[in-house]
């Protein structure tokens, strides 16, 4: 038959083996959650950090749209000024005739009032 010292070895074999496996679960178990504990606040840093970018970029997009001049009122913009610079650049051209016409008259008109009144000691003759 099996003696009380046997039993109690037995149980004291089972009771080792069995808290070893006890530790080396929790042992094994405390470390997968200190990664996840890691990768939770990695992720966490890395989820801001990316926010962070996200809310540049939201900025400047914002930014652009703001700045930005669609193509066709550019084109309309543009075409107004060659307008008004080819209307102005007229003016000064009708200005400039009218001037050149009236300096024309005024030497015509010097010329022949010196040709009237011509001092006899200046004969060109």
């Amino acid at each position: 038959m099996i003696d009380l010292k046997d039993v109690l070895t037995i149980l004291g074999l089972a009771f080792a083996v069995g808290g070893a496996l006890l530790g080396g679960f929790k042992w094994i178990i405390t470390r997968v959650e200190a990664r996840h504990t890691e990768a939770v606040t990695l992720t966490e840093t890395r989820h801001k950090e990316a926010m962070g970018h996200i809310t540049q970029v939201h900025a400047r997009v914002n930014e652009v749209k703001d700045e930005y001049v669609k193509r066709s009122e550019l084109d309309r913009d543009f075409k107004a000024l060659e307008t008004r610079l080819e209307s102005t650049e007229k003016a000064i051209s009708d200005h400039a005739a009218q001037t050149n016409h009236r300096l024309d008259r005024m030497l015509m008109l010097l010329g022949k009032l010196i040709s009237s009144n011509k001092p006899e000691h200046l004969d060109y003759d």
